[in-house]
């Protein structure tokens, strides 16, 4: 299964992502990019952690 095709950016895949995340849980594409950090501004990213902080330990 295809899930995206050939992307022309990196943000092309993003939107398509979202769009297909979107469809497959009944929602609004706006939501799911809501859900990321893809409109963080530049001064803000330092606030965001690298690596993740919680993982679930069943799935390592």
């Amino acid at each position: 299964m295809i899930i995206l095709p050939e992307a022309t950016s990196l943000r092309a895949v993003d939107l398509q992502l979202a769009i297909r995340l979107a469809r497959m849980f009944a929602t609004d594409a706006k939501f799911v990019r809501g859900m990321t950090f893809a409109n963080v501004r530049p001064i803000s990213h330092r606030l965001i952690a690298s690596k993740p902080i919680q993982f679930c330990p069943n799935c390592m």
